[in-house]
């Protein structure tokens, strides 16, 4: 069925026709940071093996609204989500806060891969569903204020690693075994919601997740559009119809950083895209993307990616 590939240390099983692909995201992240992968509304189910290379800076923080479980296969490292740094070692299973930034730091390791399961809470759950369904999501709508994440060498890890190593002989069997698919993810989901309990949880947090999509989703918009321009806390105060304070409250619980540094981010990451082209000069796209002061570009340029836009730009021409 599969080989442990230097997984001594957990049950977890790699199928042997499944292959890890090289993660390479950028073309699929918009600018406002947003993850785009399309899900088909019949089977809202994807699993991606991805190798990494160990570079500082080569890992793009992302957003988006399906869920995702995080699970390293090989190697260690550090996964920011919002301001949050959680440090990861091979075996572990991570709960991803999808709607705030986040994204690998670091991988460390001979070989650094990890599985990324995404999904549609209505692949699971839906209005009309019994209660006891949505138990099951209780890791994706906590009020917990700490990371979520399972440790590989923990004795409640097994039946987890079981799950998944049965899920991942479903889904890569030839065209999917759907009816396996949906039985192994509710068996994880089962042991995940027993493990994280006490988290705390309800249904209002998954409506109020979802009206906190709905609500901020015209202000992402217009950040896409003007991000070069001076956009002030107050004019997004206004497009979401708060009050500034009440507007810096839920904007930080909403995205996991300050609307200050959510737009620094949009920035940065259009800065990235531009610098892989030749045209501009590095003091032309700091201008272009709203820094006027192109030392401080430089500055958090250097604190996003890890290394200066000059790196940057000749490491993406090679």
């Amino acid at each position: 069925m599969g080989d442990e590939r230097g997984l001594n240390r957990s049950m977890l099983s790699i199928p042997e026709g499944m292959t890890f692909e090289s993660f390479a995201i950028d073309h699929l992240v918009d600018a406002k940071g947003m993850y785009l992968l399309e899900l088909k509304p019949a089977f809202p189910l994807s699993i991606k093996p991805f190798s990494f290379r160990p570079e500082p800076g080569s890992f793009r923080l992302n957003w988006h609204e399906r869920l995702e479980i995080f699970i390293a296969v090989e190697g260690e490292g550090e996964f920011h989500m919002g301001n949050e740094i959680v440090c990861f070692r091979q075996g572990d299973i991570l709960i991803v806060e999808n709607m705030k930034l986040h994204g690998l730091g670091e991988f460390r390791g001979k070989r650094c891969r990890a599985i990324s399961i995404s999904f549609l809470s209505e692949f699971i759950y839906n209005p009309g569903s019994p209660a006891y369904d949505f138990t099951l999501m209780v890791p994706f709508y906590s009020h917990s204020n700490y990371p979520l994440i399972v440790r590989g060498d923990e004795e409640a890890v097994a039946p987890m690693h079981r799950a998944i190593t049965q899920l991942l002989n479903a889904y890569f069997d030839g065209d999917h075994d759907q009816p396996g698919c949906h039985v192994f993810m509710l068996e994880l989901l089962y042991w995940l919601s027993r493990y994280f309990q006490t988290a705390g949880t309800d249904y209002s947090e998954y409506l109020n997740q979802q009206h906190r999509i709905r609500r901020l989703a015209k202000l992402l918009q217009y950040i896409e559009t003007n991000y070069a321009e001076h956009v002030p806390i107050e004019k997004g105060a206004e497009m979401a119809a708060m009050s500034v304070s009440r507007f810096m409250r839920f904007f930080k619980k909403s995205t996991g950083m300050t609307f200050v540094s959510y737009l620094t981010h949009v920035r940065v990451n259009l800065a990235a895209e531009m610098l892989r082209s030749p045209e501009q000069s590095i003091s032309e796209i700091a201008a272009a993307t709203g820094f006027s002061d192109q030392s401080y570009f430089g500055r958090v340029f250097r604190k996003q990616f890890g290394m200066s836009p000059m790196k940057f730009r000749s490491l993406a021409s090679r």
